[in-house]
């Protein structure tokens, strides 16, 4: 967080076009890699900014200033550090310029802050060892979460424990040893820690760390050894077996592009068929499920991805054409099928899995 290096003001004057200034020292993480940097998290506007920013001139001013570069929102305890008096604060609540969002915690302007400055806020309110963790985390680095969640998940020491509106506390004994990273320019859990603390939750469903751990994975901001490690670390918790678990699979990446290609997912999952790759290339195409050893592809067809009615027929019929020419099967399965008619979907495809595995095993072609 922000913290005052430097003040060069006497003592609190009245309100006045003086030009006193103050120096704000942010401290610069060192020795991060990719996924700490995420996102270059050194832009103007974030939270953590490298180098002295210089807060001068009339209290207004300074309050902007600093307001800038925290996604509208400033702490009681950072006005005072840049010269205002109690009563400067309090003149300014009463006129609607700060906005108290948690105690001692407020939006600057007239304007409700943006979900960037309600994770800054949080961290504010929850002190200097707070980092964002979980639901929160995970949506900074890019993974998969609730899109409904709309709380903020905060990372505390245990014994420092506050708690205010629209936040979620998770304390650990642990907070003071745990890896400090930056995702979007705030202090956050690594990658790592972020999937083993969601494999803990009870509403976290396997498919959902599935999904998650395939995204980290394929994005670059974990790699399997990195990850193993970290769950080796956190031993005695319940979600790091569940990411241990996960990464003894031997199988391909379950990451989809789609909606519909992530419920389709869900069917394999439900049925514990074998898993395909996904979005693989094949004689040229990229097809959405492919079991290679089965000589199976399974096309989720979705119209919103062609240009026109005509063009989705086309494409249709070039496919299924080269695909037979180099001797593999294709299925086709609709959106709406795959909402609409789940269980008969889940029938279709598990059959001729079946069938397909039947007859590679009668021919020894599978490894098992």
């Amino acid at each position: 967080m922000l913290r005052c290096m430097e003040t060069q003001i006497a003592a609190p004057e009245p309100e006045t076009n003086t030009t006193p200034t103050a120096s704000i020292e942010v401290d610069e993480p060192s020795g991060l890699d990719r996924s700490q940097r995420h996102n270059s998290c050194w832009s103007v506007n974030t939270v953590v900014e490298v180098g002295v920013v210089v807060v001068c001139g009339h209290p207004d001013r300074r309050i902007e200033e600093l307001a800038t570069v925290q996604h509208g929102v400033v702490s009681r305890r950072q006005l005072s550090e840049i010269g205002l008096t109690s009563s400067m604060i309090e003149s300014r609540k009463l006129s609607g310029c700060l906005l108290p969002m948690h105690r001692g915690v407020y939006a600057v302007g007239q304007h409700s802050p943006s979900r960037s400055g309600e994770e800054v806020a949080a961290l504010l309110t929850m002190g200097p060892s707070a980092l964002l963790s979980y639901q929160t985390a995970a949506r900074l680095w890019g993974l998969y979460s609730d899109p409904e969640y709309t709380e903020i998940d905060v990372l505390v020491r245990t014994g420092s424990r506050r708690w205010d509106n629209g936040i979620r506390e998770f304390g650990t004994r642990l907070a003071c040893r745990l890896e400090r990273a930056y995702a979007n320019g705030l202090p956050v859990t690594t990658p790592e820690q972020t999937l083993i603390d969601l494999a803990t939750r009870v509403a976290w469903t396997p498919r959902a760390l599935e999904r998650a751990v395939d995204e980290a994975l394929e994005t670059g901001l974990t790699t399997r050894s990195r990850l193993t490690a970290a769950a080796a670390q956190s031993s005695h918790r319940a979600g790091a077996a569940d990411v241990r678990k996960l990464l003894a699979q031997r199988r391909p990446t379950t990451h989809a592009r789609s909606q519909a290609q992530e419920q389709f997912v869900g069917i394999i999952r439900e049925a514990a068929l074998r898993y395909p790759e996904i979005n693989a290339e094949v004689c040229g195409f990229t097809v959405s499920f492919y079991w290679p050893e089965l000589g199976l592809v399974v096309e989720v067809d979705e119209r919103e991805w062609h240009s026109s009615k005509s063009a989705f027929a086309w494409d249709e019929r070039c496919e299924e054409a080269i695909l037979r020419d180099h001797g593999l099967r294709l299925m086709r399965v609709t959106s709406d099928q795959i909402k609409r008619e789940r269980l008969a979907t889940t029938a279709r495809i598990a059959s001729r899995i079946g069938t397909l595995e039947r007859g590679a095993n009668e021919l020894g072609a599978l490894p098992f």
